[in-house]
């Protein structure tokens, strides 16, 4: 994917540069946030069977009440769990698509700037001017693509952090969960 040419070294450092950026992004597909999805509708079965289970008007008594409060409880920990595992999903689920779109913008970027060793290394053995145009050449192209890239890279780092807010958020449903679950 670099090519390796000793008269186009600014577009190899660009070319460089933008690998980087890449691998930041990972390898493969992203994470869909399916298994939360899935979870999340595991939880809402799990409070539909703890709504069936509700003691009938042939158990009343002390022992009948107890058991509804805690059944009670266990449907709101149910749905919590539940709503915890939606916002996941969602966040994983839009990272997924920012990534995405983010290696899309870096694939074009590199595209672009490998083309341009053709015309960069076809100017340089013109005489006497050559080298000063194929850098000239270089230069642009770097100056075209890297900070696309780089602009790219920067946003998929903000919108990675407001994600974060979302987890935190679901985070703090799951330690509700923990933390009344005694």
């Amino acid at each position: 994917m670099i090519p390796k040419c000793p008269q186009t070294p600014v577009i190899q450092g660009g070319l460089l540069a933008i690998a980087a950026m890449t691998l930041h992004c990972g390898i493969g597909t992203p994470d869909s946030g399916d298994r939360f999805g899935n979870g999340n509708k595991e939880f809402g079965n799990v409070g539909e069977i703890l709504k069936s289970a509700m003691p009938s008007q042939h158990w009343q008594g002390s022992a009948s009440n107890a058991y509804t409060a805690q059944d009670v409880k266990q449907q709101d920990r149910s749905q919590l769990m539940a709503q915890a595992d939606s916002i996941i999903e969602s966040v994983v689920k839009k990272q997924a698509g920012q990534v995405t779109n983010t290696r899309t913008v870096l694939d074009a970027c590199s595209v672009a700037l490998g083309i341009m060793v053709a015309p960069a290394m076809a100017a340089y053995p013109l005489v006497p001017a050559g080298p000063a145009i194929s850098m000239s050449i270089q230069i642009g192209a770097v100056a075209g693509s890297v900070p696309i890239a780089m602009a790219a890279m920067t946003k998929l780092g903000i919108e990675a952090a407001m994600n974060g807010l979302e987890v935190a958020k679901a985070t703090g449903m799951y330690n509700r969960v923990s933390t009344t679950a005694r």
